[in-house]
């Protein structure tokens, strides 16, 4: 075999591997964004050029995409059925993932508004897209915050800026008048 012929084996060799892989359908899911509803997905086959490939991703909630790698809003929260496809001239393949979607709130259990630029706010971490009612009483049952808002920040004071005591304070999060969440945590100067 004289070397034209050996280079042409090889890049009808290294051609024909690159094409002729078994597609990979599976992909990856990154909830871990709490702000919002919104899902981070990407195919797991290592592909470096998308141009011979179609996607099809369908979110189970009426909407699709056709990219690799996609993020998806969803309105509402519940149970979604993602399902991804991937397809070149010759194959496709399929996979699907049951995604849950919660309306998920975080409330600290400890915070230090002692003005040293370190945990001086008591911060909800809401989605972001749902208005909420937060209410905050002392430890003898007397109202010292109240707000209607989509995230919440509280800086340890009353309405007429009077730092409050340090102590456990109790807090109810409701939504439309619905009861969410409740429970307690501390402050401390």
């Amino acid at each position: 075999m004289n070397k034209l012929q050996s280079l042409l084996f090889l890049l009808i060799l290294s051609g024909s591997l690159s094409v002729s892989g078994q597609l990979d359908a599976s992909f990856q899911v990154d909830t871990n964004d709490i702000h919002s509803y919104t899902i981070h997905l990407s195919s797991n086959y290592p592909l470096s050029d998308t141009s011979a490939f179609t996607f099809a991703w369908n979110f189970g909630d009426g909407q699709t995409s056709h990219l690799p790698v996609v993020s998806h809003s969803y309105q509402n929260p519940g149970s979604y059925l993602v399902s991804f496809m991937v397809s070149d001239a010759g194959s496709t393949a399929s996979s699907s993932m049951k995604i849950n979607v919660r309306n998920k709130v975080e409330v600290p259990n400890v915070f230090t508004p002692n003005g040293d630029g370190k945990n001086d706010f008591l911060v909800l971490r809401t989605n972001g897209q749902t208005l909420y009612s937060l209410t905050i009483y002392n430890s003898s049952g007397t109202q010292v915050y109240k707000k209607s808002s989509y995230t919440f920040t509280w800086d340890g004071k009353s309405p007429s800026g009077a730092e409050v005591f340090p102590g456990v304070y109790y807090y109810v999060l409701s939504f439309d008048d619905k009861f969410v969440k409740s429970g307690f945590f501390h402050l401390i100067r």
